[in-house]
């Protein structure tokens, strides 16, 4: 019997039930899923070999426990393990080299050229009632029209947002690039996100033993992980 049949009957014993969860990104509501149940949902244990490396429990000692130093992720003995720098990035998503470098000298260029961006973004709307912004500046995805939204969308997963339902304000220059075809420097921009939220859920885990880690990054340490890894 090889690895493959015993895992695969490791999977059938467990009798997973079948869950089918919609979001649209026309939807208004965010959808109704924790986190946490999410996490703990059974594909992404299929995906992980629950019996073998536990979805969860995996990313939560490789983020709590593991070196981190110069976005990499290093073994007591300083070994690698696995890298999230944006070249190590560039490479695992085999993303085109960028035209344009989003810093805060592509914000200023961007705010002179667009001199009035409230302008510009209302164009993009598709229903204009619900084109709304809350107390954080955020917008509602499904007030975007094609293929607006779906750059928005894209954006909330980039920055580890807990639903795509809404967007912020702050992304105007990165939905309009993919939309005209400029290539951004999207490894650095996702390098630096999750630099962010592992130092800030290491620092929350020092107060509290309640926080999940960051989840909707979870898949991006993952390739991170087996990326390096040796099979």
């Amino acid at each position: 019997m090889t690895a493959w049949e015993v895992i695969y009957n490791r999977l059938e014993d467990k009798r997973p039930k079948i869950t089918i969860i919609e979001a649209k990104n026309d939807s208004i509501k965010p959808v109704g899923v924790q986190s946490k149940d999410v996490a703990y949902s059974f594909p992404p244990k299929i995906g992980a070999r629950a019996r073998i490396l536990p979805y969860t429990h995996m990313i939560r000692w490789v983020v709590k426990n593991l070196n981190t130093e110069d976005t990499q992720f290093m073994k007591s003995k300083m070994e690698l393990m696995g890298s999230f720098k944006a070249e190590d990035l560039n490479k695992m998503y085999h993303i085109p080299y960028p035209q344009e470098i989003y810093d805060k000298t592509y914000v200023a260029n961007f705010a002179k050229k667009i001199e009035e961006p409230f302008k510009m973004i209302h164009g993009w709307r598709v229903l204009e009632k619900k084109f709304k912004y809350d107390k954080m500046s955020m917008y509602l995805v499904a007030s975007l029209e094609n293929p607006y939204n779906y750059a928005a969308s894209m954006l909330c997963r980039l920055y580890g947002l807990p639903n795509n339902t809404k967007f912020s304000v702050e992304w105007i220059p990165l939905i309009n690039a993919p939309v005209n075809s400029h290539i951004m420097n999207w490894p650095t921009i996702l390098s630096d996100n999750l630099g962010t939220a592992i130092s800030e859920y290491r620092q929350k885990r020092s107060t509290s033993t309640e926080n999940l880690p960051p989840f909707y990054f979870s898949a991006y340490i993952m390739d991170v992980i087996y990326f390096y890894t040796k099979f």
